[in-house]
């Protein structure tokens, strides 16, 4: 009899002995098993699991939404008599062991889980699970070993283990209790997209791995087995309930082998007989997470779990039937809950299943698969998948598809790949061109009609048949045309050069750097091989990766290559005008990169020169455009050195140039003036820089572009500069809908901290730190915790904290913000003086004055040495506001020192933004204050009607800062 004939007969066999019970149950398997004992055991088994699960259900514990129903409605534990009944009806024992019972959390095939109060040697609440007696003699010993094993589980998305212990009865085990939800229900329950639930699954993989590594298997991998609680404001998954667990590689036991292991729908096809769960290994706890994933995505399950469903019918389906793919299952739901399960993931049905097609349904069907053999050999194998989808980049589980490949990259670059491919149309019809003239031959006819099949050869991989049904377009030519040449143009090594130089450059101005530097160096090689130095096409490829070599921080090699390209181009008497430009753009750029301020000035202004030289020569559009990006160029460099009056004539020349039809490279030239103007005199005319910039870029790119949203940030701190709170709160609202819909999570993280600061300074400290730990989990799961953004968030979150009044919270984390910092910046950096900052405000809320004042005066110290290394000269705006701060610091400790960083502050920053500006009235008002407090009542009063003048032109007539300004001046004068 074969296998398949052996599961169907032992299915008919249990579907028939579930319609009976007892004496006549016991019965009609004595007549079909017979002598076979193996057979009545396997039916054995499946009949204990399937009564189990026909009385309770296939979960082990109240579904996710019960518990959380009873968590939320606020159920109390702490009322409950000794041998009580809990609120679900249980009945409860007194204590277990050493533990006082508190409350039945749930109740399954393999024992009930109580929330017990510890008291001894610690106090703290405790998960007990207490066996139920299934264990004795070798079982209960192999359990003490194997939970000895668990005992050695140390990962922050393991719940810890405390104590193995017995009653004498039933063991037991303690665990970490854990205050959450299960996985799927706190997903839903936050509306979390795809990718936060991406990130949250990652950490379940990540405890499951480390389980692994520690030789157990988990066997029970279900959502009420993964609870999610916050930490910090953080979403963390804990992996709970190993009390089912074996040991990876140890032998199994007829004993052993007699359970089936594991909660359906999760369980895993092997582990549904005998023969299967002799040889469990990392593969079982792989499907079950696959599922649990399947979920997170759409909602349901591949199978029926439905509770009134049999046992049998299920393992059927878990045996017998291939699982559909999510993206199908979903589509295959009523409209109303497909509907209901996207709104869940913050999506529409349509584009939820456009999202999980694809990449997520080959992850999951291959963590799914009924063989074990076919799917992930490990854990660690499913989490590289869902890296690789994150990044956009191949997932194995669809290679090899060379279409496909290509296709991730162009998705990952969506808004230059069209541009690429006309590149490499027009790179073709060169070398055909170049070809013919240079040989009229033969020989060039073939090598043109190389050239000629390898670009039809890879038109031909983008038809969607040969693609296996992949949707291919000319976009995903690029990488396509890379691979190929790996095997093509062989004997035409100058034609593969001038390709691979093309997509290497592409590639370059994508930052897939690593990706560059891997064709750009083979073009390299070839052009030196077969040119020799010097030749026009060498100095190209040089220049490419000079700058490559810039942009990987390896500023040294660069600069010999790109000085080499200049002295060329320099000693060149017929050399394009564009080209020497270029030459002295990128070594600008890398003196720049290498902080040596004013080699870069001079290069920059010297590529400038060349280019209004061609414009007046040429006076063609292209000409006009590549000086328009010089001073603009010119224009942002400065401006990042803070040197704003000296951008403003190279930034108002670039919008001059720019075409009117260009509305991308026009509204980012007006942000940029905005920023400016917001620096200078005429911060005025900011809000309306900005207002064009969103207009030019909305027309240009839509408003579900991430550019027009830096435009949308920038006028958003205009609004809160003139303290317009309503406009400013809708603003930021309507900035997070729009962030919301594009595809690019860290200008979300970014608008969502923009948010949490209007917030903050509007006086809504609560939504604020709600907001601000947003925008911090966003970052961070899209970059890990110490890059500059996820950083810049938590110091937002710690600003928030400061002004609800939790000192403790807020210094705690601009600790951890500080100890990142000073592993990863040196001691000037501005990042650096940002927290310094940070920590002033903080303190200063405390009215804790002399802790502030150390940090302020840091800060000052940073801001002056950066001031120095960047030749900076005259006054600067941060400067001055980190002198009003210091003074308003020192008027708690030292009245006069107070005063003299208040005069400093107000006269710099009437040299740098004029009489009017909002910060010159706040200074006047602090000032004006200690005046008074100093006996001088003249200047106080000067100060004070100062300061109500220029509120009283910029703020709203309620404005709380302008009714200030107004009592203090009455009260002196009163």
């Amino acid at each position: 009899m074969s296998r398949e004939q052996s599961g169907d007969r032992i299915s008919e066999i249990v579907g028939d002995a579930l319609e009976l019970e007892g004496e006549a149950q016991a019965s009609f398997l004595d007549s079909v098993c017979g002598d076979d004992a193996a057979l009545r055991l396997e039916v054995e088994s499946l009949l204990a699991v399937g009564r189990s699960q026909e009385a309770e259900g296939f979960l082990a514990v109240p579904a996710p939404e019960q518990l959380a129903a009873e968590r939320l409605s606020g159920l109390t534990v702490g009322n409950l008599s000794a041998g009580g009944t809990s609120s679900r009806g249980v009945s409860l024992p007194s204590s277990i062991g050493p533990y006082r019972v508190l409350e039945a959390l749930g109740q399954g095939g393999m024992g009930t889980v109580y929330l017990a109060q510890q008291v001894e040697p610690v106090e703290r609440k405790v998960a007990l699970k207490v066996m139920r007696g299934l264990f004795a003699g070798s079982s209960k010993r192999r359990f003490a070993r194997e939970s000895q094993t668990l005992a050695r589980l140390n990962h922050p998305n393991i719940a810890a283990l405390y104590e193995v212990g017995s009653t004498g009865e039933a063991p037991y085990v303690a665990m970490e209790w854990v205050e959450g939800f299960p996985i799927t229900a706190w997903c839903d329950r936050e509306r979390l997209s795809l990718t936060e639930r991406l990130q949250i699954f990652r950490g379940v993989c990540a405890g499951t791995q480390h389980a692994h590594e520690k030789g157990i298997l988990h066997c029970d991998l279900k959502p009420s087995n993964v609870l999610v609680t916050s930490i910090d404001g953080e979403a963390v998954a804990k992996v709970i309930d190993f009390g089912i667990a074996r040991a990876l590689g140890d032998p199994v036991t007829s004993e052993s082998a007699e359970l089936v292991l594991g909660s359906p729908p999760y369980i895993s096809p092997e582990a549904l007989s005998a023969e299967g769960r002799r040889g469990l290994g990392a593969r079982t706890d792989v499907y079950s997470l696959g599922l649990i994933l399947y979920e997170l995505l759409v909602g349901v399950l591949p199978f029926s779990s439905e509770s009134r469903q049999s046992f049998l019918a299920f393992m059927r389906q878990v045996t017998e039937q291939e699982p559909l793919a999510p993206s199908q299952r979903f589509a295959g739901l009523p409209a109303i809950r497909s509907e209901a399960v996207a709104e869940r993931r913050g999506l529409g049905a349509p584009h939820l299943r456009r999202h999980v097609a694809g990449d997520l349904d080959a992850i999951v069907l291959k963590a799914i698969a009924r063989d074990p053999k076919d799917r992930f050999g490990s854990v660690s194998e499913l989490l590289a998948e869902i890296e690789r989808h994150r990044a956009r980049r191949p997932v194995e589980a669809r290679l090899p598809n060379r279409a496909y490949v290509a296709g991730r990259f162009a998705r990952r670059h969506r808004t230059v790949v069209v541009a690429g491919f006309l590149l490499l149309v027009a790179l073709v019809g060169g070398l055909i061109a170049r070809s013919i003239e240079a040989h009229r031959a033969q020989q060039a006819l073939a090598e043109s009609e190389q050239v000629r099949q390898f670009l039809v050869d890879l038109f031909e991989s983008g038809n969607p048949e040969a693609a296996s049904g992949e949707v291919f377009t000319v976009r995903d030519l690029l990488d396509q045309g890379t691979l190929r040449l790996r095997e093509d143009l062989a004997d035409q090594p100058l034609a593969r050069a001038r390709f691979l130089h093309s997509i290497g450059a592409i590639y370059l101005r994508l930052d897939e750097l690593y990706a560059a530097a891997e064709v750009i160096g083979e073009a390299l090689a070839l052009r030196r091989r077969h040119h020799g130095a010097g030749h026009p096409e060498v100095i190209e490829s040089e220049s490419e990766m000079g700058v490559l070599l810039r942009r990987l921080g390896r500023y040294d090699e660069a600069e010999v290559l790109l000085q080499s390209v200049l002295t060329a181009r320099q000693a060149d008497p017929d050399v394009d005008p564009e080209l020497l430009a270029r030459a002295y753009s990128n070594l600008g750029n890398l003196y720049w990169s290498a902080e040596r301020f004013e080699e870069a000035e001079r290069i920059h202004r010297s590529g400038l020169a060349v280019r209004e030289r061609n414009t007046r020569r040429l006076r063609t559009p292209e000409a006009r455009m590549d000086e328009a990006y010089s001073a603009n160029n010119l224009a942002v460099m400065l401006l990042t050195r803070r040197k704003y009056a000296e951008s403003l004539a190279p930034l108002e020349r670039a919008l001059e140039l720019f075409e009117t039809d260009n509305p991308v490279l026009r509204g980012s030239a007006l942000n940029n003036l905005g920023l400016v103007h917001r620096n200078l005199p005429s911060w005025a005319e900011a809000e309306g820089t900005f207002r064009d910039a969103i207009d030019v870029l909305d027309s240009g790119l839509g408003s579900k572009h991430a550019r027009p949203l830096s435009a949308r940030r920038n006028l958003i701190f205009e609004l809160v500069l003139r303290h317009r709170w309503e406009e400013a709160l809708n603003e930021s609202e309507r900035a997070l809908q729009l962030a919301e819909t594009v595809d690019d999570r860290l200008t979300l993280a970014q608008i969502v901290r923009t948010r949490a600061r209007v917030l903050r300074l509007a006086g809504k400290a609560d939504l604020a730190v709600e907001t601000a730990r947003r925008s911090r989990a966003i970052a961070v799961a899209e970059q890990g915790p110490e890059q500059p953004l996820p950083v810049s968030c938590r110091t937002e979150l710690a600003l928030a904290l400061a002004a609800r009044g939790e000192l403790t919270a807020a210094v705690d984390e601009l600790r951890a913000v500080a100890e990142i910092q000073g592993r990863l910046l040196p001691p000037d950096h501005r990042s650096r003086l940002r927290t310094e900052r940070a920590f002033g405000i903080v303190y200063l809320e405390a009215d804790r004055g002399a802790e502030a004042v150390a940090h302020l005066r840091g800060a000052l110290t940073i801001e002056r040495q950066t001031a120095s290394k960047n030749q900076a000269s005259g006054p600067s705006r941060v400067v001055a506001e980190t002198l009003l701060l210091l003074g308003r610091a020192l008027l708690v400790e030292d009245l006069e020192e107070g005063v003299t960083s208040l005069e400093e502050a107000l006269a710099t920053l009437r040299k740098v933004l004029g009489d009017r500006h909002p910060l010159v009235a706040e200074a006047a008002f602090h000032l004006g204050r200690a005046e008074r407090q100093r006996g001088r009542r003249d200047e106080a009063r000067k100060l004070l009607a100062e300061s109500v003048a220029i509120r009283q032109a910029v703020y709203p007539a309620d404005d709380a800062d302008l009714a200030a300004s107004r009592r203090a001046l009455a009260e002196l004068d009163g």
